[in-house]
C-alpha cells in the first residue's frame, strides 16, 4: 500500500448568502490559493409552492426567474470579491 496523497484541485462550497457564508468564501479562497486549487460555489433553493384544497399551485415562471436571477447575482458578487478570485 502506498502512502501517496491526492490533492484536489477543485473544492465545492455551499453558500446561503449569510454573513457566515461570506466568511467561508473568503477562507475557502485563501485555502484554495495556498493549495493551487479553485473553489466552485454552490447555492440551492427550493421553489416555494402554495397548496390549495383543489391541488398545488406552483410559482409563476417570472417568480422563478427572479429567484434564479437573485441567486446568480449573489454568486457573482462572491466571485468578484473573493480573495485572489479563486471562486468560480
Amino acid at each position: 500500500m502506498s502512502n501517496q496523497y491526492v490533492i484536489r484541485q477543485e473544492y465545492s462550497l455551499p453558500v446561503d448568502f449569510s454573513a457566515g457564508s461570506e466568511r467561508a468564501v473568503d477562507q475557502a479562497a485563501l485555502l484554495a490559493k495556498a493549495a493551487g486549487a479553485s473553489v466552485e460555489l454552490l447555492h440551492v433553493f427550493r421553489v416555494p409552492m402554495l397548496t390549495l384544497p383543489e391541488g398545488e399551485v406552483i410559482a409563476t415562471p417570472d417568480f422563478v426567474a427572479k429567484l434564479t436571477d437573485q441567486a446568480q447575482k449573489g454568486l457573482d458578487k462572491y466571485r468578484e470579491t473573493s480573495p485572489n478570485r479563486a471562486c468560480r
